[in-house]
């Protein structure tokens, strides 16, 4: 999706969200500041926790290093939860001439590493 796409939330977690753009916008417009917002979105690193309401990349490697098994569709979903999650850096990499520093590939097996090093 690109960011045409009007914003639409349907939880308070998104609104609040929401709401802090508009504070980050509100600023600049009346202090003159110069603001950016980034809206970051399945961020995982070494560092992370991995809970499953957050940093789920990190969930999914730990459930898989102690052998539990890994829920890929819920049928208790709760009613603020994401279903489809599209993302879309382009306009980022084009404005900002900003490139990924650590491949997938090479991110993901330094997430489980990290994982297999700290958890088991």
């Amino acid at each position: 999706m690109s960011e045409a796409q009007p914003l639409d939330f349907h939880s308070p977690y998104g609104c609040s969200k929401r709401a802090a753009d508009q504070y980050v916008r509100d600023y600049q417009r009346i202090y003159g500041l110069r603001t950016v917002v980034f809206r970051q979105s399945a961020v995982y690193g070494t560092r992370q926790f991995g809970i499953e309401d957050q940093g789920w990349l990190a969930w999914f490697m730990i459930a898989a290093a102690l052998g539990k098994p890994i829920p890929v569709a819920r049928r208790d979903w709760r009613p603020d939860d994401q279903r489809v999650c599209v993302y879309n850096i382009s306009k980022a990499s084009l404005e900002l001439d900003w490139r990924s520093q650590v491949p997938l590939k090479v991110g993901v097996e330094k997430l489980y590493r990290g994982v297999k090093e700290n958890v088991i």
